[in-house]
């Protein structure tokens, strides 16, 4: 998440940023939600505190991500 949301910071005025949007509230979201909203982008710091929120909310949940682990494509990466 921190590399989609440095990008993000940096390019939220390019045309495709809300593509980046959508990736994560459906990564992170069960239903479309408020990470899917493309006022976010009018301020990006309080969107990456909402993106932050939700990927703890979704770590803590029993047999999910580790906080702080690196994952690909679902698994750990390796130490």
């Amino acid at each position: 998440m921190p590399t989609l949301l440095e990008t993000l910071a940096k390019l939220a005025e390019f045309v495709n940023a809300p593509a980046l949007v959508q990736m994560l509230s459906v990564l992170l979201e069960a239903e479309p939600g408020a990470l899917g909203d493309f006022d976010g982008l009018r301020d990006i710091a309080e969107y990456s505190a909402l993106v932050n929120r939700q990927v703890d909310a979704v770590a803590s949940r029993p047999g999910t991500f580790e906080p702080g682990r690196s994952y690909f494509f679902g698994h750990p990466a390796p130490d």
